[in-house]
């Protein structure tokens, strides 16, 4: 009995170091609020046969009532490919679809890397069935999870006076690597986007389809511009979305 009793403070020790421990790890990771909070997916971006869907857990179903009334949804998720101390350490990454390939902070970015790696993407809802939103196209991987819904409310969502820095030209944000369409004020010719848009226009319908167009354009173009809903973008839509950037 009495070497049990003796290795009792040995154990007593063991879990209060632990504990220190585990205490000083969560105080460090809670950053300069003092706190941190866990999030729970809500469910988990599928995309098979050409089809992409939001396919949300079944307990979460209810909160999607009244969605089917909005043209688009405000889809957060998680970069969890990328979710590693090591990049969620980056606090700085170079753009390189940019000529140049300029620096920029993460949070004057889009990059998949940051400290917290919440991701936004505005998507065409093209059905809500039960606890499944069908959408156009999202910019995320089969199996990424969701974070939340929100619908897309224009007078809320899209202000009006917009700056962007002289490298976020359409033609290379909305999937031309090449930079054509550069030229004229602010180094953008938008008369020539839309033509260089179409140029995709395959069958000569008079329509650049998701089928035909780079995949980077059907994630950040498509979803914009097509006004009608029919997976396909035209001159007009194309000229439109461009007034609208304010370009």
């Amino acid at each position: 009995m009495k070497r049990v009793g003796q290795s009792i403070p040995v154990i007593f020790l063991a879990l209060f170091i632990a504990s220190a421990a585990s205490l000083a790890w969560a105080q460090e990771d809670k950053g300069q609020a003092g706190q941190f909070f866990k999030v729970y997916p809500v469910g988990t971006v599928e995309k098979k046969a050409g089809s992409t869907s939001l396919k949300i857990a079944d307990k979460y179903a209810k909160a999607l009532k009244g969605l089917d009334g909005f043209s688009h949804v405000i889809v957060l998720y998680w970069f969890d490919k990328n979710d590693t101390p090591e990049k969620r350490s980056i606090l700085q990454t170079r753009l390189d679809r940019f000529p140049n390939k300029p620096s920029a902070g993460v949070f004057a970015s889009r990059a998949p890397v940051r400290p917290n790696l919440i991701a936004l993407s505005v998507c065409r809802i093209l059905s809500v069935d039960g606890a499944t939103v069908r959408v156009q196209s999202i910019d995320a991987f089969d199996g990424t999870p969701i974070l939340d819904l929100k619908p897309h409310i224009p007078m809320i969502d899209s202000p009006g006076n917009v700056k962007l820095p002289d490298c976020w030209t359409p033609p290379l944000v909305f999937g031309d690597p090449s930079g054509k369409g550069k030229g004229g004020p602010g180094g953008f010719d938008g008369g020539n986007f839309v033509e260089r848009v179409m140029s995709f226009d395959a069958n000569g319908d008079g329509k650049v389809s998701k089928e035909e167009m780079p995949e980077r354009m059907q994630e950040r173009l498509l979803q914009r511009a097509d006004t009608s809903g029919d997976g396909a973008i035209d001159k007009e839509e194309i000229s439109k979305f461009v007034e609208q950037m304010g370009r």
